[in-house]
């Protein structure tokens, strides 16, 4: 017990033991998480909820047309130009075909979306 009390008599005498002296201290900072928790997180349970999708320009290896792409899209999106495969449907995120562009770019892609929608100034 950390504040245990002796009566002596009719008084009464409080020993108190400093509490913070006997816990552990903490193997993570709470308040500041890395990037990398903060994106294994639930979508809603991060300290600022974003979400885990959004918005790419892939360029089609065939026409070169580009063709924005949702990254969890459920069907397969063709090229409008000449009707290639650009991505096909996966569990989670929709597979990119190979050489239709870089997922990297999506990045610029989201914060352009953002901007178009009115997000950003």
């Amino acid at each position: 017990m950390l504040v245990s009390s002796l009566i002596t008599g009719c008084r009464a005498r409080l020993i108190t033991c400093d509490i913070f002296a006997f816990l552990p201290q903490l193997a993570k900072d709470l308040l500041h998480p890395t990037p990398e928790q903060e994106k294994r997180r639930h979508k809603k349970k991060r300290l600022v909820q974003s979400p885990n999708s959004y918005f790419m320009d892939v360029k089609c290896p065939g026409c070169y047309k580009i063709t924005t792409v949702f990254s969890h899209a459920q069907t397969v999106v063709l090229c409008v130009g000449c009707s290639t495969v650009l991505c096909q449907p996966t569990g989670g995120k929709a597979r990119l075909t190979e050489g239709t562009g870089k997922p990297e770019i999506s990045t610029i892609c989201v914060e352009l979306h953002k901007w178009r929608e009115g997000g950003g100034a």
